[in-house]
């Protein structure tokens, strides 16, 4: 057997150089600006020196074509403080539709050194309007409301016509840790469907709308200027008052009956867009005495699976908090809901009960 050989393996010394910089270029380079080809004037890199061979890379990632040109450094280049290739106009259309990286190496006697990719799409240049939300009431350009109450089921996100073999999303952004991204709903990639769990935590408030673009051949992103849209709020009168089932009791509620029921129930019937996951809480009060017959006062208890199959949620009122009313006081019971994780509650309308002995 031969001799065991240990080779380490270690990270380049030298850090790269900045990438090359296309003035007016962010991601997207259209090649009809280019008709005589692309001239990329590059900053010296520190202790360039004439006779340094450059060669700069243009490089198809994907089935596309490379090409790669060569120059030697003189004095000139040395003064002036910068070097120029020319991409050809051909290479650019050749290529077009696809990504591609452009970077350069200098090497000479003892040293050498090479760039960042600059990566680029190689497409026309495209102004993506805002989408069209057809239930919104319009407030100005890209700006509108809808009523909370057309938008129970949903609602939908038209986006304009586009090149069918782009991937195309709706970005429902309320900002970065809350974004949604939506595919479309059928191939012609027009038409999005915006469920309503993903619009009831936006009841009275806003945000922006806008769609993705990634071309065929890219991992680019285009973004669509977005649409501002708000939803109206809800009020007491939307929401169904609890009901005291656990003695059925409707104006008066028996002191008595409650304890040999061992205690009052009340039930809370869905409210609109009610999901799973919602904070509620449910409270009596009578007079200075407040009892929390679900949650507490800084928080409600998330909705279940199973609340949401029955369509109600029940919470109990203790024997106990009832026999320190007295008779003849009035007992009001109400729900709140957070859509938005606790931010806000909506009130419900109260049920009230007059207590009898």
């Amino acid at each position: 057997d031969s001799p065991i050989q240990t080779i380490k393996i270690a990270a380049p010394t030298t850090a790269l150089l900045p990438a090359i910089e296309i003035p007016g270029v962010a991601g997207f380079l259209d090649p009809g600006l280019y008709e005589d080809g692309l001239k990329l004037i590059i900053n010296n890199y520190p202790l360039i020196q004439a006779g340094d061979n450059v060669m700069l890379y243009a490089l198809a990632k994907v089935a596309g074509v490379d090409e790669i040109l060569t120059l030697r450094v003189d004095e000139s280049i040395v003064d002036r403080g910068t070097f120029t290739f020319t991409v050809d106009a051909d290479w650019l259309n050749t290529n077009s539709g696809l990504d591609v990286s452009f970077a350069y190496h200098f090497s000479r006697l003892g040293a050498e050194g090479a760039s960042e990719p600059l990566t680029v799409n190689i497409s026309k240049k495209r102004d993506l309007v805002a989408p069209n939300i057809p239930l919104a009431t319009s407030e100005g350009v890209a700006k509108g409301s809808v009523n909370i109450k057309a938008a129970l089921d949903g609602i939908k996100v038209e986006v304009p016509s586009i090149v069918v073999t782009d991937t195309v999303r709706v970005r429902w952004d309320a900002g970065a840790d809350k974004s949604e991204l939506l595919d479309p709903d059928d191939e012609t990639k027009k038409l999005f469907t915006v469920p309503a769990k993903l619009i009831a935590p936006y009841i009275g408030k806003r945000l922006c709308v806008r769609y993705e673009i990634t071309p065929s051949g890219s991992s680019m992103t285009l973004n669509s200027t977005a649409y501002d849209l708000g939803f109206t709020d809800l009020v007491s009168t939307d929401f169904t008052p609890a009901s005291c089932t656990k003695p059925p009791s409707s104006g008066t509620l028996s002191i008595q009956a409650v304890k040999a029921a061992g205690g009052a129930e009340f039930t809370q019937t869905p409210w609109p867009l009610f999901f799973e996951g919602q904070l509620m809480r449910m409270t009596a009060v009578a007079g200075a005495s407040i009892y929390y017959l679900r949650g507490t006062k800084e928080k409600g208890l998330p909705v279940t699976s199973g609340e949401v199959s029955a369509k109600k949620i029940i919470a109990a009122l203790p024997v106990s908090f009832v026999e320190s009313l007295s008779v003849n006081s009035t007992l009001s019971v109400y729900s709140e809901v957070s859509y938005d994780g606790g931010a806000v509650y909506k009130k419900f309308q109260a049920i009230t009960l007059t207590l009898k002995a």
